[in-house]
């Protein structure tokens, strides 16, 4: 185990026998306790120093406040738990998505610093935003005012235009709590391109990687995904800021996950009053149960997010099957996880 030593700043590598145990620290002899467990504040790993725990991703990921030692810098670093349970593809997968986002720079993205491993842990580091998540914003107020959602989730869909124009990235879990509102007033998109494989199919009935409120029917079924994909989940999200409940409930994860194939939606416009046929238009544009009847682009998406603003009408045509179940033996592949 490494860790820095409080007095010097020192990074000592001591056996993980040592754990919680005092020692002398290499450079400056004075008397330094070891991190109780790995990951505890002041262990190191690779160029970055454990804080403090500030989040989780779910059951297979921790985030922590740390320090980059190199650049001097905070950042928030996510270790992936299950890594070391994966194929060795997989493993490379993982470190390729996340340094094809470090190379992408837009200022609603959280900047990706960088993507590693040491000695079985595999990390990203990512830029730390100090504010409040949209999760957490809808906790306290219910549902946004339609023009404050609108705009963001206008930021969020260039931002999300970039990475899939620049680098093919697909996000894959796009949902409120996956959106920063900064303390500089900045609408910062978090986990882009992390542990996600786009445009590929899900085989051999692998756990679908998402959030079974927000995710696409197309991974539920086992089939490749695009950015049609993420605006189906930015739809689900819009949903959700405009009448404070996301698109589709259900008792279990997995029952929530089922209802997004077989379930019609119903219309933003029927649960709050305040919100626009026109407004109500562009979420069920977003949120068709089949990929080919939703918005094809980040462009022709925005283009109606704006005339909607304006207070025109949407130039996308909704489908009349926008909402047919998706029903047989597709059905039976709904794997969702939340994470």
């Amino acid at each position: 185990m490494k860790f820095q030593c409080t007095h010097c700043e020192k990074i000592n590598d001591v056996d993980d026998s040592s754990a919680g145990q005092a020692v002398t620290c290499e450079e400056c002899g004075n008397a330094v306790a070891v991190p109780p467990q790995f990951l505890d504040s002041g262990t190191v790993i690779n160029d970055f120093v454990i804080k403090e725990k500030i989040g989780s991703g779910g059951s297979n990921t921790t985030v922590y406040l740390a320090h980059q030692i190199s650049l001097d810098r905070p950042v928030a670093l996510k270790i992936v738990h299950e890594a070391t349970e994966q194929e060795e593809s997989v493993r490379n997968e993982l470190l390729r998505e996340g340094r094809a986002a470090a190379r992408l720079t837009h200022s609603s993205i959280v900047q990706a610093y960088a993507a590693g491993e040491e000695k079985g842990v595999y990390y990203f580091a990512m830029e730390y935003v100090e504010g409040t998540t949209l999760h957490e914003i809808l906790t306290q107020t219910g549902r946004m005012v339609v023009d404050q959602a609108l705009a963001i989730i206008g930021e969020i869909s260039e931002a999300l235009g970039h990475a899939w124009e620049k680098e093919r990235l697909v996000h894959n879990d796009i949902k409120p709590s996956n959106i920063i509102l900064s303390k500089r007033g900045e609408k910062k998109l978090a986990d882009l391109g992390l542990a996600h494989r786009p445009a590929e199919a899900a085989e051999d009935h692998e756990p679908v990687s998402g959030t079974p409120q927000y995710i696409a029917p197309e991974p539920l079924q086992g089939k490749g995904i695009d950015c049609r994909s993420d605006i189906y989940s930015l739809g689900g999200t819009l949903y959700c800021m405009l009448t404070g409940t996301p698109p589709f409930v259900g008792q279990t994860a997995l029952e929530t996950a089922k209802k997004h194939l077989t379930t019609p939606l119903t219309p933003p416009e029927e649960r709050v009053k305040e919100i626009s046929a026109n407004v109500s238009h562009v979420v069920q544009c977003m949120l068709t149960k089949r990929p080919e009847h939703r918005y094809s682009s980040y462009d022709e998406l925005l283009h109606d997010i704006r005339r909607v603003q304006q207070g025109k009408k949407p130039t996308k045509t909704l489908h009349e099957d926008a909402q047919k179940p998706l029903i047989g033996g597709e059905e039976e592949s709904t794997s969702g996880k939340e994470t």
